[in-house]
């Protein structure tokens, strides 16, 4: 038996160890093949469920001292 792995990222996205079928909200299924599949969670992604690294133009400037 092949063991799934999941991992979420804190202010990215959610990496699951492929392949994977994703069944989105909408009917739509993508499926992949590749061996580590990052899918978005923040809803930024122009290749929705799967993440385009989007969140990282979104991230907030640190304060500066």
């Amino acid at each position: 038996m092949t063991t799934t792995r999941v991992q979420v990222v804190p202010k990215g996205p959610v990496l699951v160890s492929g392949p994977v079928r994703i069944e989105t909200p909408g009917g739509r299924v993508v499926e992949s093949d590749r061996f580590m599949v990052a899918i978005c969670t923040c809803l930024r992604s122009k290749q929705y469920p799967l993440c385009d690294t989007s969140h990282r133009r979104c991230r907030p400037k640190p304060d500066p001292k």
